[in-house]
């Protein structure tokens, strides 16, 4: 399950350099544009016992990937809430019919289409970038919560505005998880 939830944390990252699904292609640097859900469709299908939050179980029931899951999960307690998961910042391009209500359906085709996109991989080595910050000073530079991390949203929302706006979150994310941390941050050479 681990390199599903790899995989697909890989495609989405080569997703933003992407063309073809870059919702607004004038947006500074390209990238795929996020979005906010209505999501109460979503949540009644995936809670099978209708708690009011969906585990992980229930996820992978609903034949979906974990990383979503894993990104929107904000308080890391293995339960998404219908509100985490409607603060959640996911593709603009999962919405196919543009309605901006999340279905399970819309997100297993967004998957799908994902697993069969041209592939480019990006060796992760953190690439020190000439006059760019480094070690805290990188994570501080994107971490607008101030939590020592920096999230993809995080960085996808302030990477065109920086020195790294032409490098891409696995370049950066050595561990392929949910944050890039001091220790993945560039280092001068």
């Amino acid at each position: 399950m681990r390199n599903l939830t790899v995989t697909f944390a890989v495609l989405v990252c080569l997703g933003l350099a992407m063309p073809v699904l870059a919702q607004n292609p004038s947006q500074q640097g390209g990238g795929m544009a996020m979005k906010k859900y209505e999501v109460d469709e979503f949540v009644a299908k995936v809670d099978a016992d209708k708690d009011g939050s969906m585990t992980k179980g229930e996820w992978k029931e609903a034949g979906l990937v974990e990383t979503p899951f894993n990104m929107c999960d904000s308080s890391k307690n293995g339960e998404l809430t219908a509100s985490e998961f409607a603060a959640c910042d996911l593709p603009e391009a999962m919405d196919t019919n543009e309605d901006d209500i999340l279905t399970v359906s819309e997100m297993i085709e967004f998957d799908k289409k994902m697993m069969s996109a041209p592939k480019k991989m990006y060796a992760a080595t953190s690439p020190y970038v000439e006059g760019g910050p480094t070690g805290m000073d990188f994570i501080k530079l994107f971490d607008a919560d101030n939590d020592g991390k920096v999230t993809h949203t995080e960085w996808e929302n302030k990477r065109p505005s920086t020195v790294f706006k032409d490098k891409h979150w696995p370049e950066y994310n050595k561990n392929m998880d949910e944050y890039i941390t001091a220790d993945e941050a560039p280092q001068k050479p």
